[in-house]
């Protein structure tokens, strides 16, 4: 445990020192600042799109509930989220939201773990702008299938990627290796000075993505149920009502 703190103690000069190379060795740093800058706003923006846009209307498209009352509920989690930037801390909170909004706790104790571990949406979009801007950075042009590929190999790489704070850039590896460009993976010290801001919006759009997952499956299992006439009677839970079998 000793050699465990003492490592902790030192990453962080660690990090920094490498950060600071890559930045040094820049023949224009003010140019590299600056597509560092371009590259946080191209992540952001593409979080923000799929948190607000795409992720609501498949909860629309899917469950026929109102998106904003899903994300007023599951609320407390998605800041805890940026707070710790894990959703494996995050887990038992958005478990709780879950079963506050009103779905059955059997679905919420399933999908919701289930998500944790393999649902990385703002992961994958975080990884694939990622290795398209180091590529960018040294003048790689990228074909049509190049793109594809480290789309559906960020998709894979994410689920694999472990639950804590910035084990994302771990991934980038497996990606620069499909498309063959090992000799930029040394460039992925340059990502750790942003990643730390980064990885809060991600972590808490892979908890969004879960929270909508649970929502989704709650309401196809009530809808289910309801079609082949399973005896059950609701009561009013948050914005959703909430169904039981009745007794005998």
């Amino acid at each position: 445990m000793k050699l465990v703190f003492a490592i902790i103690l030192v990453t962080p000069v660690g990090v920094a020192s490498l950060v600071a190379n890559t930045i040094l060795s820049a023949c224009n740093i003010l140019l590299l600042l600056k597509s560092l800058g371009l590259y946080m706003v191209t992540v952001v923006v593409g979080l923000f799109i799929h948190t607000f846009i795409i992720l609501p209307l498949t909860v629309v498209i899917l469950s026929r509930q109102n998106p904003v009352h899903v994300f007023r509920s599951f609320l407390p989690a998605l800041i805890m989220a940026i707070s710790t930037s894990s959703s494996a801390a995050t887990m038992p909170l958005t478990m709780q939201c879950g079963e506050d909004y009103g779905c059955e706790r059997s679905i919420v104790q399933f999908v919701i773990p289930f998500g944790t571990n393999i649902n990385r949406d703002g992961t994958a979009l975080y990884e694939a702008i990622a290795v398209i801007f180091i590529c960018q950075a040294h003048g790689v042009n990228l074909s049509v299938g190049s793109v594809i590929v480290i789309v559906l190999n960020a998709t894979i790489a994410a689920i694999g990627t472990a639950s804590i704070p910035n084990a994302a850039l771990v991934s980038f590896v497996t990606i620069l290796q499909a498309l063959s460009l090992t000799q930029y993976i040394s460039d992925i010290s340059i990502l750790f000075a942003v990643d730390w801001v980064l990885g809060m919006f991600r972590t808490a759009v892979n908890v969004w993505g879960d929270a909508c997952a649970c929502v989704i499956i709650d309401a196809w299992n009530k809808h289910h149920s309801r079609m082949n006439g399973f005896p059950r009677h609701t009561r009013q839970i948050g914005h959703t009502k909430m169904l039981h079998d009745e007794d005998g």
